[in-house]
């Protein structure tokens, strides 16, 4: 279950809601619920989740500098962020 709270925490997140109001919408659900207790297993899922994304982000490497541009470009356009 806390990795549901976290996955969902994190997809709020994208979606440009601010900090101070994910917390305390949070805070509120979980009060409501009665599952309070969950809020520090939902904290070390999301490092979990973050350190997990760390790893899964794509890297460009080039031969010369000067390919440098052109490649983060098609790295982007093709979907793979760098």
């Amino acid at each position: 279950m806390n990795r549901l709270y976290a996955k969902a925490l994190l997809k709020v997140k994208e979606k440009g809601v601010d900090d101070t109001t994910l917390v305390s919408n949070l805070m509120k659900h979980l009060r409501e619920r009665g599952r309070e207790k969950l809020l520090p297993g939902i904290l070390r899922e999301l490092k979990v989740l973050k350190e997990q994304e760390k790893y899964q982000k794509g890297v460009v490497e080039v031969a010369r500098e000067s390919e440098k541009t052109s490649a983060k470009e098609a790295a982007n356009s093709a979907g793979i962020i760098t």
